[in-house]
């Protein structure tokens, strides 16, 4: 018995519906859609492709890295997935702890894949200072292309050099990556457009999360953005990036670890932390959990780079969202200590720069970050925001004259991305091996004399090669 068409139309739609089970936390009911696509149309690519995240959810690799790998190889004909493909396949191999076969893996497509998530797997694949050079090799062809695939191979080629705590490097690459954006790309050229449906799939990964941690017995509040869009508007903001909760000090992170990963609905994001964890929702959404805890009188959470304080408070609880959620009992001193004034919305709000009660305790993480969001708020078009950090970047870090001096124009409005090249003139005779002569000249590659001499061009009398400037 053929497949036909209307059977690749079936299982489309029961792929589909199965997805749909996923991204509400309704796994089981997701893996029994593809079951029975299995059971009537045997293994296809389409449900192969739709499990694996489920799959790497529930914290098995083994049968996640069986699912990548057939649908590898029954990849449809032009279809255009592979490089994506081959990316998971490398973070399902990191998940298992092989992160040296999972870069030998990425290494096929370098020079094919040219994407941020390419240079950000080639990142997890580090696992000592020495990687570095393999990261060098590859994305060398890269660190000198213009517009996005240059900024990409900067962005992970600074994180690893900051992975390894070599923060001098680190900072200098991100300043490049500044003032090649500058260079190459117009000032709003990257708008960051919000999905319109991120309220509605993170209100799903709130109950999940609240849910999950709810049954092992774990107490979870609403902190921060949840809380501000809960108290203020009985909402999720809509302009939010993430959700972050907290959870007590008494919680241990292994112990959170172990129920998320039992829960079959998050993925854990390998961000390393002491005191806080990072999810992925099947649905796309992250939750960052943050374990509080007592200092010097207060109540206090961290990141990486920064630690948040407050008046240390009790929980009460809140309905929000058709679920009953604990939450700081003075919401209105916890806010304003969060936002200052919180009750007028603020869409420009910039967390590492605006929250009054943040507290630096890495420098060095501090200014890297600053250095990254120069070029996000340029690309973004986000004037106010990059006029904040780099006030903010100025009172920690004694930025050169040139890195000064772009930032200052683009803040005065005289640097708004690279100027139009005039057309080259064509009303010479020799107008064709002008603009061949032209093509040539971009950078400063050697052409042999024969092929000069084909053209009608002249060249330098050097023995081997020609070289134009």
């Amino acid at each position: 018995m053929s497949f036909s068409a209307a059977d690749a139309r079936a299982v489309r739609e029961m792929v589909a519906g199965a997805n749909r089970f996923f991204q509400l936390g309704v796994t089981e009911q997701g893996f029994d859609e593809l079951a029975k696509i299995e059971r009537q149309f045997g293994p296809t690519y389409e449900a192969s492709l739709a499990s694996i995240p489920p799959l790497r959810a529930r914290g098995d690799a083994a049968a996640a890295l069986d699912a990548v790998n057939f649908a590898i190889l029954s990849r449809p004909t032009g279809d255009p997935v592979l490089n994506r493909l081959i990316r998971t396949k490398a973070e399902i191999l990191i998940d298992m702890g092989r992160p040296t076969e999972a870069r030998r893996l990425l290494r096929q497509t370098a020079g094919a894949d040219k994407t941020a998530a390419y240079f950000r797997m080639l990142r997890n694949t580090m696992q000592t200072e020495a990687d570095i050079a393999e990261y060098e090799e590859v994305a060398a062809p890269s660190f000198v292309a213009k517009k996005r695939e240059g900024l990409h191979a900067l962005h992970y080629y600074s994180m690893i050099q900051r992975d390894f705590g070599l923060h001098g490097p680190a900072q200098r690459t991100m300043r490049e990556r500044f003032l090649r954006a500058t260079r190459n790309l117009a000032f709003g050229s990257q708008p960051k457009v919000q999905s319109e449906t991120w309220a509605r799939e993170a209100a799903v990964a709130l109950a999940d999360i609240h849910a999950d941690l709810q049954a092992a017995g774990i107490e979870m509040f609403l902190i921060s953005g949840v809380f501000l869009g809960a108290y203020r508007e009985n909402t999720i903001l809509g302009h939010d990036r993430d959700l972050d909760v907290g959870v007590d000090e008494r919680v241990s992170m292994q112990e959170l670890l172990e129920v998320v990963r039992a829960s079959n609905r998050f993925i854990v994001r390998p961000i390393e932390s002491e005191n806080s964890v990072y999810l992925t929702h099947l649905n796309g959404v992250n939750v960052d959990v943050f374990r509080h805890f007592m200092r010097e009188g207060r109540y206090v959470h961290e990141g990486i780079k920064v630690f948040w304080w407050n008046t240390p408070f009790a929980l009460v609880w809140r309905d929000f969202l058709g679920g009953s959620y604990r939450v700081p009992d003075d919401a209105e001193l916890y806010l304003t200590e969060n936002y200052g004034d919180w009750r007028t919305p603020a869409p420009e709000f910039e967390t590492f720069v605006d929250t009054p009660n943040m507290v630096i305790v890495h420098n060095d993480h501090m200014v890297w970050y600053f250095l990254l969001k120069l070029t996000d708020y340029y690309l973004m078009g986000k004037l106010p925001q990059f006029t904040r950090v780099w006030t903010a970047l100025s009172d920690i870090y004694e930025a050169d004259p040139v890195l000064a001096a772009t930032a200052q124009a683009v803040m005065d409005g005289n640097l708004t991305g690279p100027k139009k090249k005039k057309p080259a003139s064509s009303d010479k005779p020799n107008a064709p091996a002008d603009a061949v002569a032209s093509l040539l000249r971009v950078g400063n590659r050697y052409v042999r004399r024969p092929v000069l001499k084909a053209l009608g061009l002249s060249g330098s009398k050097k023995k081997n090669a020609s070289r134009i400037t």
